[in-house]
């Protein structure tokens, strides 16, 4: 278990996934190393990439859609809080150094469903305090959806007898 340096606070990986359950399922897979590599980030937490932390705390304020509905920001801050995804609230920083990005709600397509997004991209065009999002390089950590386009090439390479399944993961993002 990892610690800050400036408080004795436990900082544990949590996930929505079942590990153990997933690695029995993994037991036959062919990449033992991708098998390991995942396992492995989702017990303890994955590399971020992230380089050359600064060293100056910054606090951005939150996006207006957050502040414009604080009631379901509390509400789903606490379902983040209860099931294990954020650690605090604190009456003061626990970390000497740190970084406050803002949050905003968004509301799913079909569901209507809010959540919370969390702006890695801020702040805009400040030179002292990168955004994370900049700090990240992006030739060893990149991230790509799957797209119908991919689903279909997947499935004329496997041909007619090929299954399918799709999955999603709530809270995942």
């Amino acid at each position: 278990m990892i610690t800050s340096c400036s408080t004795s606070i436990p900082l544990v990986a949590t996930t929505p996934i079942d590990i153990c359950r997933l690695e029995q399922e993994l037991v036959g897979h062919p990449d033992k190393e991708l098998t390991s590599f995942l396992l492995s980030g989702l017990r303890e937490g994955f590399d971020t990439g992230i380089s050359n932390i600064p060293n100056k705390p910054l606090e951005c304020p939150n996006l207006r859609s957050a502040r414009r509905d604080p009631r379901n920001v509390t509400r789903l801050v606490a379902e983040e809080l209860n099931n294990g995804f954020l650690i605090g609230p604190y009456n003061s920083p626990p970390f000497i150094n740190y970084r406050i990005n803002p949050i905003g709600l968004v509301e799913s397509t079909y569901s209507k469903k809010k959540r919370i997004i969390v702006d890695l991209s801020a702040p805009h065009n400040d030179k002292d305090h990168p955004s994370i999002n900049s700090l990240i390089d992006t030739d060893s950590y990149s991230l790509s959806y799957v797209t119908v386009d991919n689903a279909i090439k997947s499935i004329q390479q496997l041909g007619k007898d090929a299954w399918m399944n799709k999955t999603d993961i709530q809270d995942a993002f």
